[in-house]
């Protein structure tokens, strides 16, 4: 069977098994609970599973199927009966299915991806609600949704069941994933983990199969002292001012084209960072920043150009972010933090610092382009695959570095003097780690 993407796939979060990795999940499954008869897949999709469980060997078995999405539900109904299982196959939110208790030898599972800011507020609320009760824990209001497939599928377990789940390695890597995974393993053992480099077609993330066996009784939450903040180290936010840049959800209103009628309105804007020959920052383009001296010519042009739910909602969202230092959370190698001496407005791309205090932010600069702040930042991201690695704002601030204010006057002095030097030469990011390495290593 061809599947080709469409809209409803990346609305509700669909990326399909490989064949060969879901018949490897059934495999090692059913060698944890070989005489599994009931047996449940909250995201049947196109029932690569049901197939794989049927080539794994399993028979005379009962499937509950639930997909959102009514064609895939349809459809796994249909293999389902042409592969002589019973049961169900239903169109309906998996996650609303509060009747199912603790009644399958077997959930299998690849979870939507959907990340949490996608999911509706009213939807959040009643999952958030039932699965908190049900477990008696806090769940971290930043999860994916395919956490809480995750934390329901075990509740959905017998005693000794076994969950066993294809998920983005975002598990392992976000705070989000590591408290599922606590919470995870006060209710069941884990078994197996394997990671797999990039299983989905055109997806550039990794995953990793998981497999746990539910426990008789969950584990009793210790109360612990929270982890006391490594020595010398703070996280980001405690040292610097930082916001996410300029975001336009208009972009063809707001990037001013040559030959417009108030180009001389535009002010200078930052989009990219490739073009850059050293780390100072050089605009590349040039927007529209709506300020109290420009907004009611601004705003008059504006209202020509588009409809007025579509103006108002632009007009909404224009608040120019200006900052001395900027990072693009988007790693593929040599990251780097760029310096913005003439605050020029940046892009989206970028997250945008400012020093708390009075903390020269040269110095702070200098700094996190050094080998122990770019190591400690891109550790708190997650890898995308391919290299690629991606930090989310509430990574980026949480990020443990060393505490630069434990520095004397002196010290400061002298790294704001190198930072000062490193600038006029518009030094490249070897010169610049270099140096910085050679700074922090004496400094910390």
């Amino acid at each position: 069977m061809t599947i080709h993407k469409s809209d409803t796939q990346k609305k509700y979060g669909q990326f399909w098994t490989p064949r060969n990795i879901a018949l490897e999940m059934a495999r090692r499954a059913l060698s944890f609970v070989p005489d599994a008869k009931y047996i449940l897949d909250p995201a049947s999709g196109s029932a690569i599973f049901s197939e794989a469980l049927h080539n794994a060997g399993a028979r005379n078995v009962v499937m509950r199927c639930y997909d959102i999405d009514k064609k895939w539900s349809d459809l796994t109904k249909k293999i389902n009966n042409n592969l002589g299982f019973a049961g169900d196959s239903i169109t309906a939110d998996y996650l609303k299915a509060t009747s199912l208790r603790d009644e399958f030898d077997l959930v299998i599972m690849n979870p939507p991806y959907i990340r949490q800011e996608n999911v509706s507020m009213e939807n959040k609320k009643t999952y958030y609600k039932y699965l908190e009760k049900e477990l008696n824990t806090k769940i971290n209001r930043r999860a994916n949704l395919f956490v809480l497939f995750l934390l329901k599928g075990v509740l959905n377990l017998k005693p000794k069941g076994i969950l066993c789940a294809i998920v983005y390695d975002a598990l392992s890597h976000t705070s989000y994933g590591k408290d599922a995974l606590r919470t995870l393993e006060l209710y069941a053992e884990p078994l197996y983990c394997e990671k797999v480099k990039l299983p989905f077609k055109n997806v550039l993330v990794d995953a990793q199969i998981i497999i746990y066996r539910k426990r008789f009784t969950p584990l009793e939450v210790l109360e612990t002292k929270k982890e006391n903040t490594p020595k010398g180290f703070v996280t980001l936010e405690e040292i610097l001012n930082i916001k996410r840049g300029t975001c336009f959800s208009r972009r063809d209103l707001f990037i001013a084209k040559p030959g417009d009628p108030f180009y001389d309105l535009a002010e200078p804007f930052f989009m990219k960072q490739f073009h850059l020959k050293g780390l100072v920052v050089v605009p590349d383009s040039k927007a529209y920043l709506v300020t109290e001296l420009n907004r009611n010519k601004l705003l008059k042009w504006f209202k020509t150009r588009t409809d007025k739910n579509g103006y108002e909602k632009s007009i909404k969202k224009n608040h120019p972010v200006k900052g001395r230092i900027l990072f693009n959370y988007y790693i593929r190698q040599h990251p780097r933090h760029l310096w913005n001496p003439k605050l020029i407005a940046a892009s989206d791309n970028f997250y945008i610092s400012d020093t708390k205090g009075d903390f020269p932010s040269e110095v702070a600069w200098l700094l996190l382009n050094s080998d122990i702040y770019l190591k400690k930042i891109i550790g708190a991201g997650r890898n995308q695959g391919n290299g690629l690695v991606k930090l989310q704002l509430y990574e980026y601030k949480g990020a443990f570095v060393p505490d630069w204010r434990i520095l004397t006057k002196g010290q400061i002095s002298r790294i704001s003097k190198k930072a000062a030097e490193l600038l006029k030469l518009r030094a490249g990011i070897n010169i610049i780690k270099k140096i910085a390495n050679q700074i922090t290593e004496n400094a910390f």
